[in-house]
């Protein structure tokens, strides 16, 4: 069970980044950057180049930010589910 849902959590994260990446490949109108992955592209950057993201607490702050509502959304599926998993 427990590795059934560590699958499934990689999962999810996986999908949940390739829909913020893939749409930018794939759409002309959206705006391209030249880091699309946010969150480890930035730490790598700042590494490399110590003058790029130099407001880097407030990037990470605002990712921060940007979670809550697929936490939120999370917690709201395994609630609808366990009222559909008690009823049968």
């Amino acid at each position: 069970m427990k590795t059934k849902r560590i699958i499934s959590i990689v999962t999810i994260a996986i999908l949940g980044m390739s829909s913020i990446v893939l749409p930018v490949f794939f759409l002309d109108d959206l705006k391209h950057y030249d880091s699309p992955l946010f969150p480890l592209a930035a730490i790598c950057e700042m590494i490399a180049d110590s003058s790029s993201h130099n407001m880097f607490p407030i990037e990470f702050i605002f990712y921060g930010f940007y979670t809550i509502p697929a936490i939120i959304g999370a917690y709201t599926s395994q609630l609808i589910k366990s009222f559909v998993i008690k009823k049968k």
